[in-house]
């Protein structure tokens, strides 16, 4: 919120779709909590720190790769949609 004045102004946060694939390319989860889903970026977070350390262990790279993508798709698919909301509605 900003004050002008005795007036309270909301400026609602409107996510830019890149930018929200940019931060899951950094790291899974990272592109959620940009779009401020804290719920899902938590849990992919979590999931994205798991398939690594698993990776070492069992799981093929290829599957946090495949992850990695998911994410990013799911971050702009969201961002998109909150923007195409807000300008229709």
């Amino acid at each position: 919120m900003e004050e002008t004045g005795n007036e309270k102004e909301t400026v609602e946060f409107k996510p830019n779709p890149l930018k929200a694939i940019a931060y899951s390319l950094l790291f899974p989860g990272l592109g959620q909590i940009y779009n401020r889903d804290m719920g899902k970026g938590s849990y992919y977070i979590v999931l994205g720190f798991t398939m690594i350390v698993a990776s070492y262990l069992v799981i093929p790279i290829f599957i946090y790769i495949a992850f990695l993508f998911y994410c990013m798709h799911d971050a702009y698919v969201f961002a998109k949609n909150k923007n195409e909301n807000e300008n229709t509605g």
